[in-house]
């Protein structure tokens, strides 16, 4: 393991602790404050983490992602994935089912290219699929 690995595994491992356990973290609220915490295997042991990690996909760039958003941090439900990836599985995305296939909304906007601000306006809005993609027929 390089240096960088090393250390961008230690942010990682320090920064999911602080989101689950320091309540002054911005980002506790929508971490620990819905009970999000962290398995006891890595809460208090970094090298397991590390050691998880090196033997399960973790790459320099990559992020550490729960699987079940409202899950916990542990091995079953952690993976280690690209910006983009990581962007697909939230609570906030809106998926949108058409002919069978399932997208976020964003991956559709990106398929028709449109704006995806747009598509979300259109979504508030109460739009059918349809409606929102009818400008374009692109696959």
């Amino acid at each position: 393991m390089t240096e960088e690995e090393y250390k961008q595994l230690t942010i990682a491992w320090i920064n999911m602790r602080q989101r689950c356990y320091n309540k002054k973290h911005p980002k506790y609220p929508e971490w620990g404050g819905r009970g999000i915490q962290v398995c006891s295997e890595w809460r208090n042991n970094k090298h397991r983490f590390i050691t998880w990690s090196l033997l399960h996909g973790f790459k320099l760039g990559l992020t550490i992602d729960r699987i079940n958003n409202d899950g916990n941090y542990s091995p079953k439900n952690c993976r280690w994935v690209t910006s983009e990836v990581q962007n697909r599985n939230t609570r906030k995305n809106v998926f949108l089912t058409h002919g069978g296939e399932t997208l976020t909304a964003s991956q559709w906007a990106k398929r028709f290219d449109m704006d995806r601000s747009d598509v979300a306006k259109a979504i508030k809005k109460g739009l059918s699929f349809e409606q929102i993609f009818k400008k374009t027929n692109k696959k």
